[in-house]
């Protein structure tokens, strides 16, 4: 009998821990979900409907899932009517999945917005166990809110890779904490296979390393970062395997006019367009600026605190600051994008606005949800790319 009881009291002590590890980040995932099918089904949007989460772009992930990379002569009436048209602007992580099981029968979009939204719970689970778990209550939950209410939230449980690049972000970055070069170099190839900005991750590690590390850094280097460069390699093969052209992503990428820019001129633009801006409807324009004020001015926040307190950077801290920079500058430097869907990938940030005083912190996941529910109408409507 006492036996019994031991192994009873093992196996309770043993769910307690599994919850303690699932249900927050769980219950998150719901109530962010919950809340954008609540916005779509007001905005006249049924949320069982599949291509309710199926806008512009989500038509080339959806067209490399099942035919695979193309590229041709624009025409006139398709866009400028000059130079390469086709899908080899966009990476293939996300759609290689999607296409994958699409081959097993199941229908494509269903199985898009199914793929994204498990690994938006997966993201939020992982972010929780290696990161935020350890820290108190409030810091955790705080946390927890501003990773489940990301800006860019939408597009991480619609048909687009933002999930899938979040999840593989995430456990790359709690890899390299830990030490573990190889399988966080993995998933920053996966997170690079899946999303430009995935690259954010190989460059902040690198400069992390040599800045840290004191032994055994060259194996280091090559572990978490060579998975990165062989990626770029596999989509440039690829794509030149089914279009013909090594340079099928430039030559679409060129199409769109995109370009290096100075990404302190696209956030002071924004700034403009929101006090410049006299009324308070949504307009996309001022709701996509107002987030990207808002995204600036969160991490100049977090990064001014850790300068005004450098006890508290360690060697997590630093690579979370690094990461924080090249991905939310990478899209900047770019003409004519989607930064508000970019921006989907800052989720990781959560971590560094969990240390913000209470009330700062609290602040930011307020002003992030607040703006989440005009992005999403938006992005409903067919508004935002």
């Amino acid at each position: 009998m006492a036996t019994e009881g031991i192994a009873a009291r093992r196996r309770d002590s043993r769910l307690r821990a599994v919850l303690l590890v699932f249900w927050p980040p769980v219950v998150a995932w719901v109530a962010a979900l919950a809340g954008l099918w609540l916005i779509a089904y007001l905005s006249g949007h049924p949320p069982w409907q599949p291509d309710t989460w199926a806008r512009w772009d989500s038509t080339h992930y959806e067209s490399i899932a099942t035919g695979g990379y193309e590229v041709h002569r624009c025409v006139p009436g398709e866009a400028s009517g000059s130079g390469w048209c086709g899908n080899a602007a966009w990476f293939p992580g996300y759609p290689w999945l999607v296409g994958g099981l699409h081959r097993l029968g199941l229908p494509l979009v269903g199985t898009g917005v199914v793929v994204s939204w498990l690994f938006a719970a997966a993201a939020l689970i992982v972010l929780w166990r290696m990161f935020l778990r350890g820290l108190p209550p409030v810091a955790a939950g705080v946390g927890l809110a501003f990773a489940a209410w990301t800006p860019g939230q939408v597009y991480d449980y619609a048909v687009f890779p933002l999930s899938t690049l979040l999840f593989f972000t995430v456990a790359a970055l709690g890899l390299l904490h830990r030490g573990r070069w190889v399988t966080a170099g993995l998933a920053a190839g996966a997170a690079t296979l899946s999303y430009p900005v995935g690259v954010s991750v190989a460059i902040a590690a690198a400069v992390w390393l040599v800045a840290t590390l004191r032994s055994g850094r060259l194996g280091a280097l090559a572990a978490a970062t060579v998975p990165s460069v062989l990626a770029l390699a596999v989509i440039g093969i690829v794509q030149r395997t089914e279009t013909g052209r090594w340079t099928a992503f430039f030559d679409v990428q060129r199409h769109y006019g995109h370009g290096f820019h100075n990404p302190f001129g696209v956030t002071w633009n924004a700034v403009l367009v929101v006090a410049r801006t006299r009324s308070l409807g949504l307009h996309w324009p001022l709701v996509t600026s107002l987030q990207t004020v808002i995204v600036t001015l969160v991490i100049g926040v977090v990064l001014l605190h850790l300068v005004v307190r450098p006890r508290t950077i360690g060697r997590p801290e630093l690579l979370l600051a690094l990461w924080v920079l090249v991905a939310w500058a990478l899209p900047l430097t770019q003409a004519n994008v989607s930064v508000w869907r970019s921006q989907a990938t800052l989720a990781p940030l959560a971590i560094l606005v969990a240390r913000l005083p209470r009330s700062v912190a609290l602040s930011v996941v307020a002003a992030l949800i607040a703006v989440s529910v005009p992005m999403a109408v938006l992005f409903f409507q067919g508004k935002l790319i």
